[in-house]
């Protein structure tokens, strides 16, 4: 499910037109829901003229496709992708770019948290994961759980955009620790419109008119990966971002707990509820050591 796709060109024409926050709306309304949140709009508002700062550019082709709001197909209708570029590369394969556009200004980082961080200037502190670790674990899966990517050769790559954030002496976004995220979904801040750019241009060659945004939406879920070498895989925690935002975060406060459980020997309790596509799920434990993973 996509809520708005177009070409560049068409996008480009639609901002100019003032008529493509209507048509975002319009397809939330149908694909989503009937009531739009106001961070929702806000959130667009804020950002799409970004996106169309980041696209007005010639050498970036007219006819590459343009999805925002892209739903990541077999997961979840809340997990949905900002923005997928798509075209050909060089040697005339498939091109899948994800963009995760964010409006953050500051982060801080929470104690003893190594895979997400904190929005200082969010009102409820909530914790958010790292735009590098979303981004990448969106393309990861996409990658090798959808059959479209297997049988059409596409070849996937991501980026964070924070197109408010301003580069900060010792900034914690740029620790030591999320390096393995940032080497596979790099950051691009305020003032790296060219940089950002420069990404796109040197994986697409040339337009699509959205063949592949077709090709995602049409697909199925499926195991891609080779079940052995994922596991042995796991189990060397080399696969570390392949959780997507919440199931990181219940990850994260797992061992949280468990940690303190070991320091202090007390037990504790972590309830994880969630849903399937059919029916509600709820599982619990009674030792925070037992690590929950609800896909």
């Amino acid at each position: 499910m996509v809520v708005y796709k177009a070409t560049k060109k068409e996008f480009l024409e639609d901002f100019r037109k003032e008529t493509v926050i209507p048509k975002i709306e319009e397809g939330y309304k149908k694909e989503v829901a009937k009531k739009i949140e106001y961070k929702m709009i806000n959130s667009w508002n804020g950002s799409i003229p970004y996106l169309y700062l980041l696209l007005e550019d010639d050498s970036i082709p007219n006819d590459c496709g343009i999805s925002i709001e892209h739903e990541i197909p077999n997961i979840d209708r809340k997990k949905r992708i900002d923005v997928v570029i798509t075209g050909k590369s060089k040697n005339n394969e498939n091109v899948a770019i994800i963009i995760e556009l964010k409006q953050w200004s500051e982060v801080k980082q929470p104690a003893d948290k190594a895979g997400y961080v904190m929005m200082s200037d969010s009102q409820n502190k909530a914790p958010r994961v790292h735009p590098s670790f979303q981004g990448y674990s969106y393309s990861y899966y996409l990658k090798n759980y959808n059959q479209a990517f297997a049988e059409n050769n596409i070849q996937t790559y991501s980026c964070a955009f924070l197109h408010n954030y301003t580069l900060k002496q010792k900034d914690i976004l740029f620790d030591e620790r999320y390096k393995i995220c940032i080497d596979k979904c790099p950051i691009f801040l305020r003032g790296d419109l060219e940089k950002l750019r420069k990404f796109i241009k040197d994986k697409i060659e040339k337009g699509d008119n959205g063949e592949v945004i077709d090709m995602i939406e049409k697909s199925q879920a499926s195991i891609v990966k080779k079940l052995t070498p994922s596991v042995v895989d796991i189990m060397k925690e080399t696969q570390y971002i392949t959780l997507i935002d919440e199931q990181e975060i219940v990850y994260e406060k797992a061992l949280e707990m468990a940690k303190k459980s070991m320091q202090d020997n007390k037990k504790r309790v972590l309830i994880v509820k969630g849903r399937t596509r059919n029916r509600k799920i709820g599982i619990s434990h009674e030792n925070a050591s037992r690590h929950i993973y609800e896909p």
